[in-house]
């Protein structure tokens, strides 16, 4: 059987067959030439034949373009059927808008991810489907050949989906004439990312505003941050003016050394119920108990 695809061996084997084809034609009548020459004088008998050859011609010649062209359909049928595959199957949205935006084609997917089958949505504008989202449902189709944005859209029971969307502008006679996009669903993702910040903020406030004094450090002794209670504990008016001091040059008594603080962590990882004098921005002394551990970077 023909075979033929992207990349496949069906278009150098037909091309192969074609010119032998064309060969055999070409040297069939040139050997009906010479022997019309050799063995026919002029008159009806010799005409007639030069008629046949000349016919003959034609009938190659026909029956070869028609084979090609048959060949030519057959190809671009199956590359239709494989490029119509493909989208039926795809997981994300595939669709087609007119210059009005209204959805000329769209795959199944849709009724996954939105809870639309194609049928509800066919002939409909993407601005109607979301009137809620007006804003965010730029349709207008602009002079950019490609596009990427994020959009959210109403699901059919209501629920917000979160899309990603690639799109471009389809041409015909150099003119705009559409629009052709795939939308994949990254709800999951925005909902993860949601928690994330949440979770952060949370962090954020506990840190804040814990009443015990919490605090970050380089190795070499750089505050990286500190919450209100360190800030107001040691005596200083902001974060900003705490940052300025190294606990690796001042900030112990010189009763414990930071050195012997380093170490501790270096061997055991954290350090837990440290009791130890710290030294306030006024050189006065205060009694705290530490718990401390390592946290290690990327590098």
């Amino acid at each position: 059987p023909d075979t033929a695809g992207a990349g496949g061996h069906g278009g150098p084997s037909a091309l192969r067959l074609a010119l032998i084809y064309a060969l055999a034609a070409v040297t069939g009548l040139l050997m009906s030439d010479l022997l019309i020459d050799r063995y026919l004088q002029a008159g009806t008998t010799r005409e007639l034949w030069e008629l046949a050859k000349d016919l003959t011609f034609i009938v190659l010649t026909t029956g070869l373009v028609f084979w090609l062209v048959r060949r030519a359909f057959r190809t671009i049928s199956r590359l239709e059927q494989h490029y119509r595959e493909m989208v039926e199957g795809a997981s994300d949205i595939v669709y087609t808008l007119d210059l009005e935006g209204r959805f000329t084609s769209i795959n199944p997917a849709v009724e996954k991810i939105l809870g639309y089958t194609p049928a509800d949505l066919l002939g409909q504008r993407l601005i109607d489907l979301a009137p809620d989202f007006a804003d965010s449902c730029d349709t207008r189709l602009t002079g950019e050949a490609h596009r990427r944005y994020e959009l959210a859209l109403p699901a059919r029971d209501g629920h917000t989906v979160h899309l990603e969307i690639n799109s471009r502008l389809l041409f015909q006679d150099y003119r705009p004439s559409g629009l052709q996009g795939v939308a994949r669903d990254i709800t999951a993702r925005k909902q993860a990312e949601a928690a994330l910040r949440d979770s952060e903020q949370r962090f954020r406030d506990l840190f804040d505003n814990a009443p015990l004094g919490i605090y970050r450090t380089t190795p070499d002794g750089r505050i990286l941050a500190a919450n209100a209670a360190l800030v107001q504990m040691l005596g200083y008016g902001s974060l900003a003016e705490l940052s300025q001091r190294n606990l690796e040059r001042e900030g112990f008594d010189p009763t414990y050394e930071r050195r012997a603080f380093r170490e501790q962590l270096a061997r055991d990882g954290r350090i837990v119920g440290l009791e130890a004098e710290w030294l306030r921005k006024d050189h006065t002394t205060i009694y705290v108990r530490e718990n401390a551990r390592v946290i290690y970077g990327p590098d």
